[in-house]
């Protein structure tokens, strides 16, 4: 019989494994006598990663009342969302002369102007569409597969931090709780989307 969840702490293995990096086997990963599942709960943090068709990878990030969906062809090396700067970083990679897609559904609540959403592909701005639906926005862009860092800025219109200054952003994510992702997925990806089930709801931003 397969265990879910081997250690009963409240986090399935895969995604301690592939989240929230903490010991499957362990129910306290750290030692510090709470549980990992109470750890999380406490942090209002959730995430759960699911493989689609094609080799697509669905993510979904939850804190306080809102998610935030990630749909991507690419294979995901790390993740982190700070809530306060409205910052999601993707590393993604992929096999050259392919074409990687990743695809956002950001909760409006989190947008205080469609004007401010910058995306950025190793601290350069790229294109990307941006449609808008009854509570969120959608936005797809694409991008010349090899290893990349993948900024999604939601706030303010600023140039996104890097280097050592991101290491630091990371820290202080994962010291409050707000969300610490760390995913390795070795995967074949497909150009084709497998989802538009939103495409008929999503009318042009002007």
């Amino acid at each position: 019989m397969t265990i879910a969840d081997t250690d009963d702490d409240g986090l399935s293995d895969g995604l301690e494994v592939h989240v929230f990096g903490t010991d499957p086997t362990k129910e306290d990963t750290d030692n510090d006598g709470i549980s990992d599942g109470l750890e999380a709960a406490a942090a209002g943090f959730n995430a759960s990663v699911a493989i689609l068709p094609e080799n697509w990878i669905r993510m979904q990030l939850s804190w306080s009342t809102y998610t935030l969906d990630v749909l991507t062809n690419s294979s995901v090396i790390g993740v982190t969302f700070n809530s306060t700067a409205k910052e999601l970083t993707l590393s993604v990679a992929g096999a050259g002369g392919t074409t990687g897609m990743t695809n956002l559904t950001v909760p409006k609540a989190i947008i205080s102007s469609s004007s401010n959403v910058k995306i950025y592909l190793d601290n350069q701005p790229i294109a990307f569409q941006m449609n808008e639906g009854v509570e969120s926005y959608f936005i797809t862009m694409d991008y010349s597969h090899s290893t990349h860092s993948l900024v999604a800025s939601f706030g303010a219109s600023v140039a996104p931090t890097g280097g050592q200054d991101l290491l630091m952003i990371v820290a202080a994510i994962l010291a409050v709780g707000i969300c610490g992702v760390a995913l390795i997925l070795r995967q074949r990806r497909s150009r084709r989307r497998p989802d538009q089930s939103n495409a008929d709801e999503q009318s042009s931003v002007k």
